[in-house]
């Protein structure tokens, strides 16, 4: 296969070259913090007087952004994944010892980056809250050397980990009804040899093709070039459209070039599974205006307040030689004479005390909204039960209960997507199953023991009955108090493969030699005075027997 162009390599596809920026700029206002930079910051502060850029940099200085988004996104997954999810297919222990707690990794941490696959889907969803798409990548080490699957499975070729891939390294795709017909992605790097050297800019890309057999095919190629030093000083990525082809360099990476990947005896998956909001459920999205409106009216607010706590004083009088005269020195530990006769008097140069009450409460109304946009989704079980009761309070939860189990269902289709192509590549055709985020009602635990040992009181003769009826108990607990989700399937398989205990007045069947119990005689009948007549010496001496 010929190498490809630097043009080819580098180009985008038309949706990531008009929106790449704002969901970066979306990812940032959620994530606040450090990640909302001097930069970030420019781009959302209004400049409706062209003041130029020093100015707006003081400005940028003492304004403090309060992140509105954030907390609402993270109720939101708080709740989804109050209860663990529960996943049931292959029976391999790779997948409880390998996969589960440790097989996801995730950008920009400060480690290795290993994760489990439970905190992958948690921050799968944040971020797609963020940007509207969460991009999972799944792949595998590249065993250069391995031709059959005993050298695979020694070099862990077989052992598949998944990727969160930011949306804006997504540069280049095509779909059809079957999904991706190909996927590039894009990483950059600094790279240097030696602590001396000259960075190099390292633009790596991953490219996937779907061929018309239905095979998936993988390339990854690098591209080399001197970086500047001025943008390696200041951490930021290569322009990749302002490179020559002249000064760079094109290569293959480990020989990656169209190799096949991900069969299991005709049974292909793609390496890219995505999860999408609709437009109506992108959080950060639906209040970009209104965070956008806020931090500005706080920008403005804290600069005014700034400004007049710094005013300048400002001299009023009809002969100011004269007063420079008899005032040449104007500051702390001086003093300042003023001249009835000559109408001197001092002012300061501050806003009119209206603007700030105007501009605070426009802020406290954009507050308001942003509450009111997000109120009949976000609000918690504990919010509505400080205010209501009873039916009204089965109503106040129920938009959260709706909105929680449409970001569940999502999560698990994600969660089915990654593994099944994760089984692929681990040399399995297995159709997971995961079961869980279908219940967000927080009910009180002493109530449901209660409920539920009034239901065993019953004693419905049914074992099966008896079985689900713990299992949902078990469930309703591990929920609330969090377990992971491998003591809850254990949980689950220890109540299922228990022997049902023996009813009151039973024989426990378990117990070699247990006599069955019979029903005590009647102390007034025939054969209970008989028997209780031959037991009585004194009566049987009496009649000489």
């Amino acid at each position: 296969m010929a190498t490809p162009t630097l043009k080819q390599l580098a180009r985008r596809h038309p949706t990531h070259r008009e929106k790449s920026e704002y969901w970066e700029l979306l990812q940032a206002l959620m994530d606040g913090g450090s990640k909302l930079t001097p930069e970030i910051k420019q781009k959302i502060l209004a400049n409706p007087d062209r003041r130029p850029d020093g100015v707006i940099k003081e400005r940028i200085k003492v304004a403090r952004y309060f992140n509105k988004i954030s907390p609402i996104a993270n109720r939101f997954v708080s709740q989804l994944f109050a209860a663990p999810l529960q996943f049931e297919g292959s029976k391999d222990k790779f997948w409880e010892e390998t996969f589960f707690p440790g097989g996801a990794l995730l950008p920009q941490t400060d480690d290795d980056g290993k994760a489990t696959f439970d905190a992958f889907l948690k921050a799968a969803i944040l971020q797609a809250l963020a940007q509207q798409k969460a991009i999972a990548q799944i792949d595998t080490a590249i065993a250069t050397e391995s031709i059959n699957k005993k050298q695979q499975k020694s070099a862990r070729e077989d052992e598949p980990y998944v990727l969160l891939v930011p949306r804006s390294q997504l540069w280049d795709w095509e779909t059809d009804r079957n999904g991706f017909k190909f996927a590039k992605l894009h990483r950059f790097s600094w790279m240097r040899d030696t602590w001396d050297s000259d960075p190099v800019a390292m633009h790596d890309f991953t490219i996937y093709q779907r061929r018309p057999d239905g095979s998936i095919v993988a390339s990854r190629y690098v591209i080399k070039s001197k970086g500047k030093g001025e943008d390696f000083d200041k951490g930021i990525e290569s322009n990749l459209e302002r490179l020559d082809e002249k000064n760079i360099e094109i290569a293959s990476v480990n020989g990656l070039e169209e190799r096949p990947i991900f069969n299991v005896r005709g049974q292909f998956k793609f390496p890219i599974v995505t999860l999408t909001l609709p437009p109506a459920l992108w959080l950060a999205d639906q209040l970009f205006d209104p965070q956008c409106s806020h931090y500005n009216q706080t920008a403005s607010l804290e600069w005014g307040l700034v400004s007049t706590n710094y005013a300048m004083p400002t001299i009023e009088s009809e002969d100011i030689e004269d007063f420079n005269s008899r005032n040449d020195k104007f500051g702390n530990g001086y003093f300042i004479h003023l001249d009835p006769s000559q109408k001197e008097s001092i002012g300061w140069t501050e806003r009119p005390g209206a603007s700030f009450s105007t501009s605070m409460e426009y802020r406290s109304t954009v507050e308001q909204d942003i509450d009111k946009t997000v109120q009949q989704i976000a609000i918690s079980a504990q919010d509505a039960a400080g205010a209501a009761s009873g039916e009204t309070l089965r109503q106040a939860k129920k938009p959260e209960e709706i909105l929680l189990t449409l970001y569940g269902s999502m999560v698990k289709d994600l969660a089915k997507g990654v593994l099944d192509v994760a089984a692929i590549a681990h040399d399995e055709a297995v159709n997971w199953i995961v079961e869980g985020m279908s219940d967000f009602d927080r009910t009180d635990l002493q109530g449901e023991a209660t409920e539920y040992g009034a239901i065993a009181q019953v004693g419905i003769p049914s074992e099966a009955f008896t079985k689900e009826l713990q299992k949902a108990f078990a469930r309703e607990v591990a929920k609330q108090k969090e377990f992971d989700s491998a003591t809850l399937k254990k949980i689950l398989e220890e109540i299922e493969s228990a022997k049902p205990e023996p009813t009151e007045g039973e024989a426990d069947p378990t117990v070699a030699g247990s006599p069955p119990e019979q029903d005590a005689p009647d102390p007034d009948s025939d054969e209970a005075i008989a028997e209780d007549a031959l037991n009585d010496p004194e009566l049987l001496k009496s009649l000489n027997l």
